[in-house]
């Protein structure tokens, strides 16, 4: 951790001098209240321990996100690349992931963005939602070459996840600024689609884990197409049991 510089601000006490409580006097006694060293002591060490606190909250906080980056998110299955002519695809991205794109670039049909999520250690093709959860925010069609390593943690099992952000390029005309335009259309979609055979599910009845191997089976029974399928499933694992 690098030094940190910081300044402490306060009160005095009315009819006492500016500096009784924090100055070391030379006289063991202060000259206004009368208190010993051990007043002025005491105050002094727990002004810098609530300093040395915040100073090390602020250290401890995640990497933030670039302040002008705009979010947005995908409408559909949507490809990503590598590159900014859109010719070497990388993977897909699940409706509903959220991207930051840099908001001071002049719109165009490629736009670089940045993605975060985590890889559980081994498999560096699927970017999932949250360490432990099977929510997939990307697939990938092979290990991405280079991605800012953000931490890395363990699950309740004892699996090893990293925290990653991905960086690549997007079409921007499949994404939206309103998520909740996305998950309007899925819960309408799901409504309509899985209520033919047997009463509608609520998300929250199963995890987000069991969304999955549920959702299979009833995929064929509703002949769901693949971007149909990726879109119902997002919602129910997005909005599951916890």
């Amino acid at each position: 951790m690098q030094p940190s510089i910081f300044s402490i601000t306060g009160f005095a006490r009315p009819g006492t001098s500016p500096g009784h409580s924090l100055d070391r006097h030379r006289q063991s006694r202060c000259p206004n209240t009368g208190a010993g060293r051990i007043h002025r002591y005491r105050l002094f060490a727990l002004s810098v321990a609530l300093a040395l606190a915040t100073t090390r909250a602020v250290s401890a906080a995640p990497p933030a996100k670039a302040s002008n980056a705009s979010v947005e998110y995908a409408t559909q299955l949507t490809p990503i690349y590598s590159d900014a002519s859109l010719s070497q695809q990388i993977g897909t991205l699940s409706p509903s992931s959220e991207l930051h794109l840099q908001a001071d670039i002049t719109p165009s049909a490629a736009e670089p963005f940045s993605i975060d999520g985590w890889f559980q250690q081994g498999n560096e093709q699927s970017l999932f939602l949250d360490k432990g959860k099977r929510i997939v925010v990307a697939a990938l069609s092979r290990p991405p070459k280079g991605y800012e390593k953000l931490g890395e943690a363990k699950d309740d099992y004892d699996n090893v996840w990293v925290h990653a952000r991905l960086n690549a390029y997007v079409n921007p005309q499949s994404l939206t600024g309103d998520q909740a335009t996305v998950w309007q259309h899925a819960a309408t979609l799901y409504q309509a689609r899985c209520s033919a055979c047997h009463a509608v599910h609520k998300p929250a009845e199963f995890t987000a884990n069991q969304w999955p191997g549920i959702l299979s089976i009833m995929a064929r029974n509703a002949a769901l197409r693949p971007d149909e399928l990726a879109l119902i499933t997002e919602y129910l694992q997005t909005h599951a049991k916890p």
